[in-house]
């Protein structure tokens, strides 16, 4: 559904469900971690198959790249970090603008509705156009005569990136009724992008993991 009709839709004063939004996330957050994997598997399979004289060098057959190659592989869980950990840190970004909630009479639960709508939603479709957007530069690149795999993140973060600055401006605008509302969904992108990298470099040092 177009996000500014959806938000036009949701009425403010009918206070938002916690358990139901906290389990839309859980289930966005499963299904990331098993699809991602998966199609880091089907993806790199796919490559190889169309490199002209070569099978899959590594892991044999398909099932044996969705597995071995996917989900039972470290590196594969690499994008699905990166994609959550920068929801994690646009909904806290978010939350910086407490003066601009209490002044339009905004509640947490509130913020968090848009953040799940806007920003968690869409997370299950981002490996999907990530392998897509793979795929078809993969062949073009070997059609090219290109036969290094490309870097792929960078096409699937883009367009997320952009759905959701449209879809939090529209939930702040219609929903919310706070003003500025595409300067704090830019602002807060800003922050969770900046964020991101420093969490993801300071975390395994935090933890001990080297």
């Amino acid at each position: 559904m177009y996000p500014g009709r959806l938000w036009r839709l949701i009425d403010i004063h009918d206070p938002p469900q916690i358990m139901p939004l906290a389990l839309t996330v859980a289930v966005a957050i499963v299904v990331v971690l098993i699809m991602a994997p998966a199609l880091f598997g089907l993806y790199e399979w796919s490559y190889w198959r169309l490199v002209p004289g070569t099978g899959p060098p590594r892991y044999g057959d398909l099932p044996s790249f969705l597995l071995q190659g996917g989900l039972f592989n470290a590196a594969a869980y690499r994008f699905p970090l990166l994609i959550m950990t920068w929801a994690a840190t646009s909904l806290g970004a978010l939350m910086i603008f407490r003066q601009s909630m209490r002044r339009c009479r905004v509640r947490t639960v509130h913020v968090i509705r848009v953040w799940v709508y806007a920003a968690v939603c869409i997370l299950p479709l981002v490996p999907l156009f990530e392998y897509a957007a793979g795929y078809i530069i993969a062949y073009l690149r070997i059609r090219a005569g290109r036969w290094s795999s490309p870097n792929i993140e960078p096409f699937a973060m883009i367009p997320l990136l952009l759905f959701v600055l449209w879809s939090i401006r529209q939930g702040y605008r219609h929903y919310l009724r706070m003003p500025h509302g595409l300067g704090i969904a830019v602002a807060s992108q800003i922050i969770a992008l900046l964020a991101v990298p420093a969490l993801l470099d300071g975390l395994p040092r935090l933890l001990g993991i080297n």
